[in-house]
This record gives structure tokens, C-alpha cells and sequence, in this order.
């Protein structure tokens, strides 16, 4: 029972080595997917994946970023973890005008503008990965392969040690992770975000 409610080409060795960037096939679902109570698995990760999120200052104000964001787009935010590169979620919409691309946009770019002020530097790649739930992807799961990011990276030795990793729900991780463990598609696929 669910605890949740409802690449670089080169050119001749003998010319200049020319590196085009890599490019996201645009896989986005029609935007009325986005919009109402549907569950999606996000994860965007940082320019050039660097490790911006490496301190708590920066890493708490965009923990309280997501949590104010959520509340004004209606998502209820199960599961996150906000890695030193890269940041998963697990959102529900709450309501039928909730808008899973507006959130994030809204996200981004106030997150984004704080920090190339303070940097002159970007925070986020342009594109994210998103995957909406089908029947197949029990939320409990999905949440716990969230939960259980920092662990595969080697940054804790429990779920509950990592401390920007929870629920902005109430439903976090309990003591024990579950036997059978969920895998995004482009995982089980080995694709690259």
C-alpha cells in the first residue's frame, strides 16, 4: 500500500579540435501532460554539472526555493535530494490547473538569476529530464531510488544521514529501503540525460 495520497565530434588531427555541444533529442509530451494531478520523476542537474550544491547555504536556499515554489504551482513535492550536481523530485499535482513546466520554469530561472548574480556564471542546463509515472511505477519506489541517490554516489552510509534528501510531504524515507527498486527509463536504457 502506497504511504503517498492518491559528446564532443572532432574534426582532423590536423585542424583545429572542434567540440560541438551534445543535443537533446526533444522527447517534452504534449504540454496539457503537465498540467493537473499527474506524478512525474524530475531530475535537472547544474551547467556542466558542476558540484554547485556542495555547501549549506547555497543548497538550503534552494531547498526553500522548491518548497515556496511548490506551494504557488499546487505540487506536493514526496520525495527530493538535492546531489552537489544534479536535483530529483517526485511531484504530484494537487489541483487540475497545477503545472508541472510552469513550477519549474518559475524555479529555475529564481534560483538561476540569484546565482549568476552572485557568480556571473549559469546554474542550470537548459533542459531537465522528465518522466511521468504510468501504472508500472509505483510512487514508493520511485521515491526511494530519490532516497537512495546519495547512497549510490557514496556521500552517505544511510538513507537518513544525507541531510538534503526528504519530503516536503511528511512521508520521508522509513528505516528500511524496499527489496524490489524502481529505475528510470533512461537508466534501464543506458541513455545519458
Amino acid at each position: 500500500m502506497s504511504r503517498f495520497s492518491s559528446a564532443a565530434l572532432q574534426s582532423s588531427p590536423l585542424n583545429h579540435r572542434m567540440k560541438t555541444p551534445f543535443r537533446h533529442k526533444n522527447i517534452r509530451l504534449p504540454l496539457d501532460r503537465y498540467v493537473g494531478t499527474s506524478w512525474f520523476f524530475v531530475t535537472f542537474c547544474c551547467e556542466h554539472r558542476k558540484k554547485i550544491f556542495l555547501g549549506p547555504t547555497r543548497t538550503q536556499s534552494f531547498l526553500d526555493n522548491l518548497r515556496s515554489h511548490a506551494l504557488r504551482h499546487a505540487l506536493a513535492i514526496h520525495a527530493y535530494c538535492i546531489m552537489p550536481d544534479h536535483v530529483h523530485f517526485l511531484s504530484e499535482g494537487l489541483t487540475p490547473t497545477s503545472d508541472l513546466l510552469r513550477f519549474l520554469t518559475a524555479l529555475k530561472k529564481k534560483t538561476g538569476f540569484a546565482y549568476k548574480q552572485e557568480t556571473r556564471q549559469q546554474l542550470w542546463q537548459k533542459k531537465s529530464y522528465d518522466h511521468a509515472l504510468r501504472s508500472c511505477d509505483p510512487p514508493d519506489l520511485v521515491a526511494w531510488y530519490i532516497w537512495m541517490n546519495p547512497l549510490r554516489a557514496g556521500l552517505c552510509i544511510g538513507v537518513n544521514d544525507y541531510p538534503w534528501s526528504g519530503s516536503l510531504t511528511g512521508a520521508g524515507p522509513s528505516s528500511v529501503p524496499p527489496q524490489e527498486m524502481w529505475s528510470p527509463p533512461w537508466r534501464r536504457q543506458a541513455a545519458p540525460i
